[in-house]
């Protein structure tokens, strides 16, 4: 019987193991970029996170503590922590918000601003080396394909917070 399993062993898919080719895959992946990303902050004084805000600022304009925190994917610490460093430097700024005396945002200094402009072309550069051994079209089907891996995981996550909420609402019922 050994010796069959042997012969005949499970599908990568039976066994997982495409799926973890493809986490490791990515997560070399990215660690290269992020080498990439981090050498070119640092050539501005900023780490990835930090030229991250700033880029995230100069695109979308002024926005709250919480967005800036979602759309960078820190925790609401970090987001703060991050503001708060920019800001000591002066390349950020925090503004009240008109018509909301309890709202405040953060926005680009023009010093910020001007850092922001000034580190694009230089990480636009070190992306596109990055990607240079790729044809256009394989980099747009790798887009495609990284877009609809975030869908299918955000969806995941959702799944499980669904069923996260479902048993909390099934023990508290059960009280």
């Amino acid at each position: 019987m050994a010796d069959r399993i042997r012969e005949n062993p499970p599908s990568e898919r039976d066994t997982g193991a495409l799926p973890l080719k493809l986490w490791r895959a990515l997560d070399r992946a990215h660690a290269a970029l992020a080498t990439a990303a981090g050498e070119e902050a640092a050539r501005h004084g900023l780490s990835i996170a930090e030229l991250e805000v700033l880029d995230t600022l100069r695109r979308k304009g002024p926005l709250s503590v919480g967005q800036v925190r979602r759309r960078v994917r820190v925790s609401s610490g970090g987001a703060t922590y991050l503001v708060s460093r920019l800001e000591a430097r002066g390349l950020v700024e925090r503004r009240d918000v008109p018509g909301d005396r309890r709202a405040r945002v953060a926005a680009l200094t023009p010093a910020g601003q001007e850092v922001a402009v000034a580190a694009q072309p230089g990480l636009g550069d070190r992306m596109r080396r990055a990607v240079s051994g790729m044809g256009k079209k394989d980099r747009r089907a790798l887009l495609e394909l990284l877009e609809a891996l975030e869908d299918s995981c955000l969806a995941d996550d959702r799944r499980d917070a669904e069923r996260r909420a479902e048993r909390l609402a099934a023990e508290l019922s059960q009280r």
